[in-house]
C-alpha cells in the first residue's frame, strides 16, 4: 500500500512546525477529533525530537521521513531516519519509567499514551522505524 502522503524533511526542530500543519489538515479529510488530533500531533512530535536527538545528535541538516496511511479503521504513520540506532535494552527500560521517579526518559511511554499502537523497529541495515496507529473511534 502506498502512503497517501509521504513527507521528508530535514532533522531541524524548527521543520515539526510543518508536520504538525500536515496532521492538523488531516483533521479535514479523515475527520478524526481534535482531541485525537492533538494526540496525535503530540505523539509524532516526541518521536521527530526523539530522532533529532538521539538518532542524530542534534544535528539539523539529516533526513526524517514520515509516510502517512489511511486505512478504514485507522490511521498509521512510519517515521523513518538513518541515524545511529536506538539501543533495544534502553528503549525496554524506558517503557517501565512510568512509575520511577528518575528525571526524563518519559518520551517513549508518553508517545505509547497516546495512540493506540506504538512500536520502534531496529532494521538490520542503519536506522529506525517508528510506527504510530491512532484508530478511528465512533463519532469521528
Amino acid at each position: 500500500m502506498s502512503p497517501i502522503v509521504s513527507l521528508t524533511i530535514l532533522s531541524d526542530p524548527i521543520l515539526l512546525r510543518v508536520v504538525r500543519a500536515v496532521v492538523d489538515r488531516f483533521g479535514d479529510i479523515i475527520h478524526f477529533s481534535q482531541n485525537d488530533l492533538y494526540k496525535i500531533k503530540l505523539a509524532l512530535d516526541e518521536v521527530c525530537t526523539n530522532v533529532i536527538r538521539h538518532s542524530y545528535d542534534g544535528h539539523h541538516d539529516k533526513p526524517i521521513t514520515i509516510d502517512f496511511y489511511a486505512h478504514p479503521d485507522r490511521l498509521e504513520i512510519t517515521i523513518k531516519d538513518q541515524g545511529r540506532q536506538a539501543n533495544e535494552m534502553a528503549v525496554i527500560k524506558e517503557f517501565d519509567q512510568m512509575d520511577k521517579t528518575i528525571p526524563g526518559g518519559l518520551g517513549l511511554p508518553l508517545i505509547k499514551s497516546l495512540v493506540d499502537h506504538f512500536e520502534l523497529c531496529f532494521p538490520v541495515d542503519d536506522g529506525n522505524i517508528s510506527t504510530l496507529i491512532k484508530y478511528f473511534t465512533a463519532g469521528d
